[in-house]
């Protein structure tokens, strides 16, 4: 990760209050242009105060196509900012000399928002202006961000805010960040950066699926690293059962190649299942995998014949298991090809 501090920084005024916002900014656009613009798009020809651009970091570790833009907006008086932004904490310099100034605006801690005089901020609530996303940047011991990024991407998550990408499911509509999209699905990559879509301007998807819960969780997944199981609000059909609801968002997450999804579905649907009861509800749930999944020898259809076969005797027993295996398939091949394994 790198940063710059522009040389701009040195010219804060004494007594001129500050305030930190963070800009995502793609990286197929030019930083400073597109700052600038945002930054006209927010306050308009007659900005009501001076822009230093303090730091440029990106691109973030799990997010390749994205920079973040941090920015210190300097006011004449608090009063400005305030009727500016009266939701956010802003920091006002003290009254001290031009070579004093300076010093305070090469300091670290400054530079992440905070003056070097004062204690350390709780994270204010992320507040949205105009489509800018505000918020006081919490810092480390070294002045690095902490969670200032990824909490930032948490109130992403269907938020109209800075997005130029809208997904339907069922009708449902999702606003969504094609920068979000393209770092964590190739798919949604390939089709961003190679065309594809009839109109480059107009960027919608549309998906129709009996599971729309699982669509939303994979959504969910790619702005906040994991989902819930809990049934989604927003959505008025009904969910899966709770047993098969990670065998649908593995599913999915197979559909659209997102590893880090696969792995997560397939260690909690490894943790729902109680081993001591193989009961008919598990050959479902083998059933139900060995259907909706596609690709031979993925991670959740191993860690199932991995059951299976450990208790092999037992489930032999029950019916609807020797149904399976007579079906054929690729379960029947797998479970066969398993058993042998151990002769």
């Amino acid at each position: 990760m790198s940063s710059t501090t522009p040389e701009s920084m040195n010219g804060l005024r004494a007594n001129s209050t500050t305030i930190s916002v963070m800009i995502l900014v793609p990286n197929d656009k030019t930083k400073e242009m597109l700052v600038q613009e945002l930054f006209l798009w927010h306050f308009g020809s007659e900005a009501p105060c001076t822009v230093h651009r303090c730091r440029i970091d990106g691109p973030e570790p799990y997010m390749d196509n994205v920079n973040v833009v941090e920015m210190v907006l300097e006011f004449g008086d608090r009063r400005a900012a305030d009727a500016t932004h009266p939701g956010l904490r802003a920091w006002t310099l003290p009254n001290v000399d031009e070579d004093s100034c300076t010093e305070i605006a090469s300091d670290s801690n400054f530079l992440n928002g905070l003056s070097s005089d004062e204690e350390r901020l709780e994270k204010t609530k992320i507040r949205r202006n105009n489509d800018l996303i505000c918020t006081a940047t919490e810092t480390g011991p070294d002045g690095s961000r902490v969670e200032s990024f990824q909490s930032m991407m948490k109130e992403s998550f269907n938020n109209a805010i800075l997005s130029d990408v809208t997904i339907f499911v069922n009708g449902l509509r999702f606003a969504a960040h094609s920068f979000v999209l393209a770092s964590q699905c190739k798919l949604f990559k390939d089709v961003f950066t190679t065309g594809g879509l009839k109109k480059e301007a107009t960027k919608e998807f549309r998906y129709k699926t009996k599971h729309p819960h699982a669509y939303w969780r994979m959504l969910e997944y790619m702005y906040k690293g994991t989902y819930s199981i809990e049934p989604a609000a927003e959505i008025a059909k009904s969910d899966d059962d709770l047993i098969h609801r990670h065998i649908h968002v593995f599913a999915v997450a197979e559909a659209f190649d997102i590893q880090g999804l696969q792995r997560l579905a397939c260690d909690r649907f490894q943790q729902s299942i109680l081993q001591d009861r193989m009961d008919i509800d598990f050959v479902a749930c083998v059933r139900l995998i060995y259907k909706t999944t596609k690709k031979r020898g993925n991670l959740l259809r191993t860690e199932v014949m991995e059951i299976v076969c450990g208790h092999s005797k037992e489930l032999w027993k029950l019916a609807e298991l020797q149904k399976l295996v007579s079906d054929g398939g690729d379960f029947t091949v797998d479970f066969m090809a398993k058993l042998l394994e151990g002769n």
